[in-house]
């Protein structure tokens, strides 16, 4: 989400910097999730604007969303790198230790009109491990994922980037105090997304800490 994302309309460097050619619109799109799905579906789409009269701007500028303005009845996301991963290459249904776990009460399911949809559910609840999808059931897993089974229709994703006790709370070691320099690595300047992509590429990261354009790598 760009600044709360709700009542809020996209802009590019400033709040002044609202130019055509950033975008690209479409009519009639019945909610946000598919305004959202579209995107993820248009090579090069950075976010989307989205208005409940169903216009949907899919943002294309090479330096993304940058900024926003407040506008009621307006939605501004931003389209970062993927949180999840598919944990296997064919289609999978998500487990727990074994092939044979699967209780009810790992997840909550729900019906949902796309994939994206069912994404932003697990990225709401800061106990989603990750999720299954299939037609228009969703599945929200808050059990660790780890096993699945072959499951022709079906998708499990890992949430690769899980929150650390919920939202706003800085990475510590083996308790509270234990904010050792040595754990981690500092980048400055860097989004959420470009932090996690570095942590992508850094042999050993095992995780993130962001505020402000200030990012941590954990190595510990």
């Amino acid at each position: 989400a760009v600044d709360g994302g709700m009542d809020r309309a996209c802009r590019g460097k400033s709040a002044g910097d609202n130019l055509a050619s950033y975008f690209t619109v479409n009519s009639g799109l019945a909610s946000l999730s598919a305004c959202q799905s579209l995107c993820e579906n248009t090579m090069g789409c950075k976010g989307v604007e989205y208005h409940i009269s169903g216009r949907c701007e899919i943002w294309t500028r090479p330096g993304g969303i940058e900024a926003s303005i407040g506008l009621a009845n307006y939605s501004c996301f931003a389209l970062e790198l993927s949180d999840f991963i598919d944990v296997d290459s064919s289609d999978s249904s998500c487990r727990g230790d074994d092939a044979l776990d699967d209780e009810p009460s790992y997840k909550e399911v729900s019906n949902v009109a796309s994939l994206g949809e069912c994404k932003e559910l697990c990225r709401r609840n800061v106990a989603c491990k990750g999720i299954e999808f299939s037609g228009s059931r969703c599945e929200v897993w808050t059990r660790a994922i780890l096993a699945w089974i072959a499951d022709s229709g079906s998708q499990c994703l890992k949430l690769e980037f899980a929150p650390i006790d919920g939202a706003d709370r800085a990475c510590r070691g083996s308790s509270t105090t234990d904010n050792n320099p040595a754990h981690y690595r500092v980048v400055s300047g860097a989004s959420e997304a470009e932090c996690k992509q570095a942590c992508r590429e850094q042999s050993g990261c095992k995780g993130i800490e962001h505020s402000n354009g200030r990012g941590e790598l954990w190595t510990r």
